[in-house]
Formats: structure tokens, sequence, C-alpha cells
């Protein structure tokens, strides 16, 4: 008889976004923008320049927060995963300085480029602190990236150190 005219009275066009496009994980409809947004975890220990690479390669980002209910919604995410350690897990912010810089903090983005508004740093947070070389011709190690810890506070810490990270992307 009749063609099929959808449940929810659209005209049959394309269909609602979904995370199947992306690696296996969660998703949640933030507050800021009313879209489905896909997370991911990995449980991988590496730097965060290559865990923003290893996101992009899978067409999202590191994990932007910018809602305490997003904080609250990576933050169980995380907790489930069991992917918690000493060194945090990787989030897609840093603000933009060297890793040798003894400047101290700078100002954090998101590597969206969505605004820096809401933020969840640990008391004394960001600090840009750095660790002395332990060989004279070493570099020192400054904090200027953005990682969770298991109570869902922020840490600026050190480029290079492995840590698990969490990717994100907007459903399609």
């Amino acid at each position: 008889t009749g063609g099929a005219t959808g449940s929810g009275g659209g005209t049959g066009g394309s269909p609602p976004p979904s995370c199947t496009g992306f690696p296996a994980g969660v998703s949640f409809v933030t507050p800021t923008d009313g879209l489905l947004h896909c997370y991911w975890v990995h449980t991988d220990m590496t730097d965060w320049d290559t865990a923003e690479g290893e996101c992009t390669g899978e067409r999202g980002t590191l994990a932007t927060i910018l809602s305490s209910e997003e904080n609250m919604f990576v933050l169980q995410t995380l907790l489930q995963a069991k992917v918690f350690m000493m060194n945090g897990v990787s989030l897609g912010a840093t603000d933009g300085k060297q890793s040798d810089d003894k400047s101290g903090p700078g100002q954090y983005a998101w590597v969206t480029g969505e605004p820096w508004g809401y933020t969840n740093w640990h008391s004394g947070q960001p600090d840009g602190s750095c660790t002395t070389p332990v060989m004279p011709m070493q570099s020192p190690m400054c904090d200027h990236w953005l990682v969770m810890t298991s109570d869902g506070t922020w840490y600026d810490r050190p480029e290079a150190t492995p840590r698990p990270y969490i990717c994100e992307a907007i459903a399609h």
C-alpha cells in the first residue's frame, strides 16, 4: 500500500544520528549543544600527542568537557572502564606551550576550538610545574596538557607521560 511514514513524523530522510561509525563506546547528549556525542576509551598507555593522533584517525578528538554534566558522564565512563592510573587520563586541551617551557601555565584551549568556559581544576591547578632533568643534557618536562584524575578533577601534566585516553566525536 503506501510508503513508510516513520514514527517521528519525518519525511523519511536521513536516519537519526548514531555512534555506530565510531569505535565501541558510549553516547551522551551534551547540555551545551543538545547533540549526541560518542565517547570511547583507549586503555593503552601513550603520550598526549599520539593519543590525539589516534582519536583523529578514528574521526574524533581527545574528549572535550564543556559542562559539569559532561564532566560527570566522562568520569563515570572512565571509572567503568577501570583505566585510572596515578598519571590520570588524557583529555583534549593544552595551553599550547612547549614541554620545556618553564614560564608556568598558559591559557588552556580545547583541541576542537570550542569555548573554554567550564573548568574542574583540582585546587592549585594548573600550575605549569616542571620536573628537573636527571641527566645533564635532558630538557625539563613541564605540565601543559590536560588530564582527569579519578575524582573527576583536572590537572596539567607533561605531554610525554604515557597514560590512557578518551576520544569523543559528534554522532552522525
